[in-house]
């Protein structure tokens, strides 16, 4: 397969972050790869060792070959975007499997607490996820059902809260190695984020059982600042947004759904 042609504006973008940008990319690389190491899922780590060379080429990533892997692998492709511009969830783009990546990078002042998902929480974080097939088929599949509520604004936030816990707050078993049965980080929030990288453990232990409702639901005002979601597999959670989607067409009657299967392990 190979790759339409990358985006070349970040090359710009990365000469706008000035010099000290090589050397938080590199810290943060660095650091964040052996803190993931214990407490990373197995499937995320498999994917961000593919990417292990090209992380840090010359101090910052290689975006090129980055989105050439990434289209090897999945059919993803990568489209890189100004400042902040990825905090959202295009439905459209993913129905068409292309990610957007910020081009902004985080200050060494805010090395700990970014503003806003960066250049780090994208590469690091969601890139390797969607790597794995059956993630990545979920993703454009959540993207296909987006795009058949256009005016219902319910459907609406309830796919983007699903597409955001998944991709930002999920943990996955692990089905092998020291700790069969255990769940470990997997979502871009969790895994790009030190102290939390840390903690998986105790967050596993207070983390809720899967229930797709509660995936789709607002946040409770109780609830802890930062939730995450245990999910048992991505067949089930296609299974489920599956479901949901023939019972909410009936009475949206959205357009039929493009083509698209969930592979899942």
């Amino acid at each position: 397969m190979i790759a339409p042609p990358f985006n070349p504006s970040w090359r710009e973008e990365f000469t706008a972050l000035g010099p000290d940008a090589g050397a938080v990319w590199r810290a943060l690389v660095l650091r964040q790869r052996q803190a993931v190491q214990v407490n990373g899922a197995s499937a995320f780590l498999r994917q961000l060792r593919r990417l292990d060379r090209s992380l840090c080429q010359h101090g910052l990533p290689d975006l090129d070959e980055i989105a050439r892997q990434l289209n090897a692998a999945t059919g993803w492709t990568v489209d890189c975007r100004s400042p902040h511009a990825t905090s959202g969830y295009d439905f459209t783009a993913f129905a068409r499997r292309t990610v957007g990546v910020s081009t902004w990078l985080r200050h060494r002042r805010s090395f700990e607490h970014p503003s806003a998902p960066d250049l780090f929480h994208d590469v690091f974080g969601r890139l390797p996820a969607l790597m794995c097939a059956d993630f990545a088929d979920l993703m454009q599949l959540i993207g296909q059902i987006g795009m058949q509520f256009p005016s219902d604004t319910l459907a609406f936030h309830q796919l983007q809260r699903v597409c955001h816990r998944l991709i930002e707050s999920s943990l996955l078993p692990e089905t092998g190695g020291s700790t069969p049965g255990s769940y470990k980080l997997f979502g871009a929030s969790l895994v790009s984020d030190y102290k939390t990288s840390l903690s998986a453990h105790a967050m596993a232990q207070c983390a809720d059982a899967y229930q797709f409702n509660a995936l789709m639901a607002p946040s409770r005002s109780t609830a802890p600042e930062n939730p995450v979601y245990k999910i048992p597999s991505w067949k089930q959670v296609g299974e489920d947004l599956m479901c949901w989607f023939t019972a909410r067409k009936s009475s949206s009657r959205p357009g039929p759904l493009c083509s698209g299967t969930v592979q899942c392990s």
